[in-house]
Formats: structure tokens, C-alpha cells, sequence
């Protein structure tokens, strides 16, 4: 009987333990600040619904050509790496914000929260900026399909993202059962409710999301506009490389 029970207890703690380890796995909060900034770039200071202070920025160039929403990776400093993207859209007004914990965001990220900071600050950039397209990298991308499903934008662009976290896992960890992944950011399930123009960039040498993965995504997305397949680029050269940046001047007008 007490071998029962110790086996009982050391397999709840390692579920236990297992559980927590996602949580830090999943999120990867950063904060990059070496750009020095001009006027042209304005810090927003944004309330949550449950009024957690947020950091956003938006770039505005002289003259605007068309803006972008940016959603950023699950490691990257969104606010810090707008001016890397404003050197790459020149042309193009650019707004972001930093999920909580990430930057100088305050409190710590969920699944929940971040999908609902998200939309809100996307309607309040809509109010104040205008219409915009939404741009998401990887994690990002998940988190801009969900916007997308649920307000009119102008157009939807997924770089280096994946189906779901689930999927992921699953392939990743084959022998770990569905019902212990914490996670779910379900990129698949909320393409197939996006009206707009919907394009994947992917590139075959990702060594981060699964070719599997992708494809699974792109045989959700409601509105394909374009998928298109890149070469040579890993996970984190795919966002700034020359052919992203000009496939996304070419498609955001």
C-alpha cells in the first residue's frame, strides 16, 4: 500500500511540476531598449480592461503609406523593436504594444489576458489611428488571428506561425498526453473566422515551427491570399529578411 502511495504522490508532483514548468517555457518576457528614438516615434502609456498598465508605441512617418499593427514573438521587447521594423517599413505607420510582463508592461501573462489586452488595445488604436493591417511573428501570429476573427482589418499577415501550442507539443513531446498541455493559443481555430486577406510566410529551414504545423494552419485559413514559401531563412532571420520585408510592401499598399 505505501508503494501505491508513494508512486501516487511522486507522479502528482511531477504532473505538478510539469504544469508550472509550461508557464516558464511559454513566456519569455524581455525588455530591449538601445535605439535612441526620435519624433517621429510617440510611447503610449495604455490600461488593460482591468486597468494593468500597458506600454505601446506608434511610428509615424511624414508621410504614412499605410499602417500595420504589430504582435510580437514570444520572446521579443515589441515597444524596443519598432525602430529595427521602422528601418524596414520606412514608409509605413507602425503600432505595437508589449504584453504584460514584457518591456515595462506591468503584471504577468496568460493566455487569457494577453488575447484580451490585444483586442483592446487594437480598438484603441483603431480610434485613434485609423484602419490598420495586422503583422504577426510567430507567437504574435496567433494573437493577431485572434484580433482579426473578431473586428474588421484590413489584412492579415502570419510570419513563422504555427497551428496551435497543442500541435506543437504534441509533436514535440509525443508521449506527453493532450490533457496535461497548460496552453492552448489555437491559431487555427481563429483564422477560420477571418474575413479578410489572409497571407503565411514560411520558411522551409524554421527551426522553430514545425513544417507539420504550418501546413495544418494553412489548411484553416478562410481567405488565403498567398502562402508563400521562403528558403535559407531560420526562425529568427525570417521576420526582417529582404524577402518578408518586400513580400510585405508588395501585399500592404
Amino acid at each position: 500500500m505505501i508503494y501505491i502511495v508513494f508512486i501516487a504522490v511522486t507522479l502528482f508532483l511531477l504532473i505538478f511540476v510539469f504544469y508550472q514548468w509550461q508557464y516558464f517555457a511559454m513566456f519569455h518576457p524581455v525588455r530591449y531598449r538601445q535605439d535612441k528614438l526620435d519624433s517621429r516615434f510617440t510611447m503610449l502609456s495604455l490600461r488593460s480592461r482591468d486597468n494593468t498598465p500597458l506600454e505601446g508605441i506608434v511610428y509615424t512617418p511624414d508621410n504614412i503609406k499605410a499602417t500595420i499593427f504589430y504582435l510580437g514573438g514570444i520572446s521579443q521587447d515589441s515597444v524596443g523593436l519598432v525602430y529595427k521594423l521602422s528601418q524596414c517599413y520606412p514608409k509605413y505607420q507602425i503600432m505595437t504594444f508589449n504584453y504584460r510582463g514584457y518591456g515595462n508592461s506591468e503584471g504577468s501573462p496568460s493566455e487569457t489576458s494577453i488575447l484580451d489586452d490585444a483586442l483592446h488595445v487594437s480598438d484603441l488604436f483603431e480610434k485613434y489611428y485609423g484602419h490598420f493591417s495586422l503583422m504577426g511573428y510567430s507567437f504574435g501570429g496567433c494573437i493577431a488571428s485572434f484580433i482579426a476573427s473578431r473586428k474588421n482589418v484590413d489584412k492579415l499577415i502570419l510570419v513563422g506561425t504555427f497551428d496551435s501550442i497543442k500541435h506543437m507539443a504534441k509533436i514535440k513531446y509525443p508521449l506527453v498526453p493532450g490533457f496535461l498541455i497548460r496552453y492552448s493559443f489555437d491559431t487555427a481555430s481563429y483564422v477560420q473566422n477571418v474575413d479578410c486577406d489572409t497571407y503565411l510566410i514560411y520558411s522551409t529551414d524554421d527551426d522553430v515551427v514545425y513544417l507539420k504545423s504550418t501546413l495544418v494552419l494553412l489548411e484553416k485559413i478562410k481567405r488565403l491570399a498567398e502562402f508563400k514559401e521562403l528558403r535559407g531563412y531560420n526562425h529568427h532571420q525570417l521576420l526582417c529578411c529582404d524577402d518578408t520585408i518586400d513580400f510585405i510592401k508588395k501585399v500592404i499598399k
